[in-house]
């Protein structure tokens, strides 16, 4: 027991001493990083998750709209004006941080369910990668470096079964795809 919490202290100590001199000025700053609501839904590029095609979605309407003269014309779509911004939706509603919080943990609730009555190694890493899947499909401005927060628990998974190898060639696969625009 005093091992464990010899461990804790350290852990704590190494956090305290890492963070400790940019908690005494730059917090807002921390937080803004960590949570950047003020960013909007989606990153300029668009990570290719559900708010993708909602966004798509969006447009598509619009443009329909505007065909038939029940939207007026506008210039760029405000989702596509490559900016960092918070942009409203023209024809959905809008979406805020709080309705992809709550979308996330909602999709948690199963797989930590499953991680609690069945508590092994192996299905700890499913339940990272499958949190990790989920939070990347619905969080709030998503980068579309984050589909690596899925791919390297799931790599550790590759020698486990055949089905775990097979999907991991295809979640790799896909996760290079998305980066590649911006390695370009």
């Amino acid at each position: 027991s005093s091992g464990i919490n010899a461990e804790y202290g350290c852990v704590i100590l190494v956090f305290a001493a890492s963070l400790g001199p940019f908690l005494s000025n730059h917090v807002p700053q921390i937080l803004s990083r960590l949570f950047p609501v003020q960013r909007g839904l989606c990153h300029a590029y668009w990570a290719p998750n559900f708010w993708s095609l909602y966004n798509l979605l969006d447009i598509t309407l619009s443009k329909m709209l505007q065909t038939l003269h029940i939207l007026p014309k506008s210039g760029v779509h405000p989702l596509m004006s490559g900016l960092v911004q918070q942009a409203d939706f023209l024809v959905l509603p809008n979406v805020s941080p709080v309705h992809c919080a709550t979308l996330t943990l909602a999709t948690w609730t199963p797989v930590l369910v499953k991680l609690f009555k069945q508590p092994t190694p192996q299905q700890f890493l499913k339940s990272v990668t499958t949190a990790a899947f989920t939070a990347f499909f619905l969080g709030y401005h998503v980068h579309e470096k984050a589909i690596l927060v899925i791919l390297v628990p799931y790599a550790l998974l590759v020698f486990s079964d055949a089905q775990s190898a097979t999907d991991f060639f295809f979640l790799s696969f896909l996760g290079t795809y998305s980066l590649f625009p911006i390695a370009i």
